[in-house]
């Protein structure tokens, strides 16, 4: 990972005598790939150790498609630059077990994908 990006609104808390400038705090991580997620910032409770949740539905590749989180299955329109691109997803997809069927919709680059039943 090269760079990560931080964003959006800090969330601060205030309570007692508690104060969590980090709490809240999301960041988005961009991989060499291109590919990108968000995780938040929890709270810095019980020591130094900064933790970080991944944002459900964040995730999405090069190409702006996004990336189901664990347990959903790929489908709906995605845009692809290049064939070779849209093979590499494909691909991705295989390699844990997903087995796609893909449907060209005549807009250049732009695929509807379906999953298919495993048996």
């Amino acid at each position: 990972m090269d760079c990560f990006s931080l964003w959006g609104s800090y969330t601060l808390y205030f309570g007692g005598l508690f104060y969590d400038p980090v709490a809240g705090i999301e960041l988005l991580f961009e991989f060499d790939d291109g590919s990108q997620l968000v995780m938040k910032a929890a709270t810095l409770r019980s020591g130094t150790k900064l933790r970080l949740t991944y944002t459900r539905h964040s995730a999405i590749d090069s190409e702006g498609n996004r990336i189901p989180d664990a347990g959903s299955s790929i489908h709906g329109t995605y845009q692809f630059s290049s064939q070779y691109k849209l093979e590499q997803y494909i691909q991705k997809a295989a390699e844990y077990g997903i087995r796609l069927r893909v449907i060209q919709t005549g807009v250049r680059g732009r695929v509807i994908i379906t999953p298919i039943d495993r048996t």
